[in-house]
């Protein structure tokens, strides 16, 4: 809660599948012909796939999506349209959050030259105003001929819906200008958002395919159960003198008793071990353990800064799994200036690598020892590009260098298991 099932009811042979606020409507041409947030719907139209090979624009017959799997948690479609040399096969997973994850390919029958390749997502003008984009950060309304070069993470919509679409890698995209390889038209009944894949020619032998990834999901994706008003979450300046809460007073009172009578119901710990960003008091195993009891006993929750985005050097792991761990190229993040900290040297890490179990299973071990009740994180939602081939990332391009990618899902995947580490323990428990 408050997800509901996956829904799916089929109309003329079109699957449509409902999930908490939104539906989507899958058709006989590529992907959707319809999403709709809040009874509002998004698309000024179907999606477009435009496919030019050998010179010649490719119609792909009309075939719809066929159930491969139902279940409360997800549906699965599968969709494959063939054209003149050229098949498109589609792959579509729908979750139970409206997370929309779609792998599919363009596979030549026979040897072509494919000249342009492209996906154009029409979307109706007064749902299409703001625009949110990251690495390379846009947040607000947009100008007239809006570009952008392949990024990770993308949001359009208005102050109340939008759609969301991530992918983790621009591999297969083959382009005159890395410039414009996304765009934004302003049209009179539509706007566009168009991935431009192919429009550097791109020969095929027969059976070669280009395959693709990317997600999509329509926003809200879940109604706002409690504000930070409701939780009350307190963060006690200065930086890094948690222990002293066990000792401080406030106007002649015991500072926890304080705290808890201005209204905190949690406390938000940042300075609690001697590895900068790790998951347990490392250095602190005696006196953490008090700090704890201590908010308990004031019924105030106990949410460490457990995750960032780092690995330091003084973390037991990092000598035998940094080489996993860590992205690459190595980006370091010296920590010099915490106070009762020695300086130490971290790393950005990687969520697709040993990282995430290792987080994981602290997190886990943290509560399961300490009653902790939550996490803190600084971050982590942030997919960083990575090319560490040791643990999956990155990719070889045709010139034989190796390109970063960025682990969208796999920083997903993070997400959705500390969520269900924290709340199997304790319901009221906060990732924050």
């Amino acid at each position: 809660p408050p997800y509901e099932p996956c829904r799916v009811e089929t109309k003329a042979d079109v699957p449509r599948v409902g999930v908490w606020g939104r539906r989507y409507t899958f058709g006989l041409s590529p992907l959707l012909a319809s999403i709709e947030s809040g009874g509002e719907e998004l698309l000024a139209g179907p999606v477009r796939f435009e496919c030019v090979a050998d010179g010649e624009r490719v119609s792909f017959a009309p075939a719809a999506p066929q159930l491969a799997e139902n279940s409360p948690a997800e549906v699965v479609l599968r969709q494959t349209l063939h054209g003149p040399k050229i098949r498109l096969s589609i792959h579509t997973r729908v979750e139970y959050d409206g997370l929309i994850k779609v792998d599919w390919a363009v596979e030549a029958d026979e040897a072509l030259q494919l000249d342009r390749l492209a996906m154009e997502i029409p979307l109706r003008p007064e749902h299409a105003t703001l625009l949110h984009s990251w690495p390379q950060i846009h947040s607000g309304q947009w100008e007239d001929g809006w570009a952008s070069r392949f990024q990770p993470v993308l949001w359009i919509g208005d102050e109340e819906r939008g759609l969301s679409w991530v992918a983790e890698s621009d591999q297969n995209w083959s382009l005159a200008d890395r410039e414009r390889a996304i765009e934004l038209v302003r049209g009179d009944d539509e706007v566009t958002l168009r991935f431009n894949l192919v429009n550097r020619k791109v020969s095929l032998a027969k059976g070669e395919k280009l395959d693709y990834t990317f997600g999509l999901q329509a926003t809200p994706v879940r109604p706002m159960p409690k504000s930070c008003w409701d939780i009350r979450l307190q963060r006690q300046p200065p930086y890094a003198h948690e222990y002293e809460w066990l000792t401080k007073k406030i106007d002649g009172r015991p500072c926890l008793e304080f705290y808890r009578d201005e209204g905190a119901r949690g406390l938000l710990v940042l300075r609690w071990w001697d590895a900068f960003s790790y998951t347990l008091p490392l250095g602190h195993e005696e006196e953490f353990p008090k700090l704890v009891a201590a908010c308990h006993a004031q019924n105030l929750q106990v949410v460490p800064y457990a995750i960032g985005f780092l690995l330091s050097e003084a973390a037991p792991e990092f000598k035998h799994f940094h080489c996993d761990m860590l992205a690459r190229p190595k980006r370091p993040y010296p920590i010099d200036r915490l106070p009762g900290m020695e300086s130490q040297m971290t790393y950005f890490a990687c969520c697709r690598g040993a990282w995430q179990d290792f987080v994981v299973a602290s997190t886990a071990q943290c509560m399961d020892r300490y009653d902790t009740d939550g996490v803190y994180l600084d971050t982590t939602v942030r997919p960083h590009a990575c090319r560490n081939r040791l643990h999956g990332c990155g990719y070889v391009a045709a010139d034989g260098t190796v390109r970063s990618t960025y682990p969208v899902f796999a920083t997903r995947e993070l997400m959705k298991r500390l969520y269900t580490v924290v709340k199997s323990r304790k319901p009221d428990g906060i990732v924050d």
